[in-house]
């Protein structure tokens, strides 16, 4: 060969392999986009499912401290009444007792 063909040639050869590597960047390119895609509608359902979420534990925490004050007035009432019981039951024993004494 000669020197001018074996420079066509060689021209030729580097204009397919840049021709490949400009494709390949575009194909690259491309799926990088397509993927960047997919990964921001996977993370736009997870974040509605977030919210979903948070909402629903908000209105589980909304009634779970509904219910815990209402067990507070329910434990309170009961000392309340227990106490209270305490009370009777030591005056009965004290009339019993002076009962007891008197009637002899």
């Amino acid at each position: 060969m000669s020197k001018v063909n074996l420079l066509n040639w060689r021209r030729k050869k580097l204009i397919q392999r840049t021709r490949r590597v400009i494709v390949a960047g575009i194909l690259l390119i491309g799926l990088l986009g397509i993927s960047t895609y997919i990964t921001f509608l996977h993370h736009q359902t997870q974040i509605g499912d977030l919210r979903m979420t948070n909402a629903l534990s908000q209105e589980l925490a909304k009634t779970l401290v509904q219910r815990i004050h209402q067990q507070q007035s329910l434990l309170e009432q009961v000392d309340f009444e227990n106490a209270e019981r305490k009370r009777i039951e030591q005056v009965q024993h004290e009339l019993a007792t002076y009962s007891f004494f008197f009637n002899g």
